[in-house]
């Protein structure tokens, strides 16, 4: 894999984190497959809902407690958008999909607290 800098066989955080930062490199069909691949654990050549929790949780804090209503919520409604044929598993053309549209998007303002929502008023 060639984001796999370090040779380890796997793609840690600071190398997601590299592509990531490289929009291009992001949604070339090469870096696509590699991040694929990291998802489909199982090698079926598609991504269902325990793949997704998996590597969302090694890769961030996003997820909260496993197994908990929360966590199944969240994928619930990631696998309910990007799964556009909605067969239960996201394919290879709906994770490319998926990935253009995150690099694509902009990033989203901070959240403002009601003090400073009050001092703009």
């Amino acid at each position: 894999m060639k984001a796999d800098k370090d040779k380890s066989g796997s793609i840690d955080w600071k190398e997601f984190c590299i592509i990531a930062a490289d929009r291009e490199s992001l949604t070339s069909k090469g870096s696509l497959k590699e991040a694929f691949t990291l998802f489909d654990k199982d090698k079926s050549g598609s991504i269902d809902a325990n793949e997704l929790a998996a590597v969302i949780r090694a890769f961030t804090d996003a997820i909260p407690n496993e197994g908990s209503v929360e966590e199944k919520k969240m994928i619930s409604e990631i696998m309910e958008t990007v799964d556009v044929n909605k067969d239960g598993v996201i394919d290879f053309d709906e994770f490319c999909a998926m990935m253009e549209k995150i690099s694509t998007a902009e990033p989203e303002p901070a959240a403002t607290t009601e003090a400073e929502a009050e001092k703009k008023e």
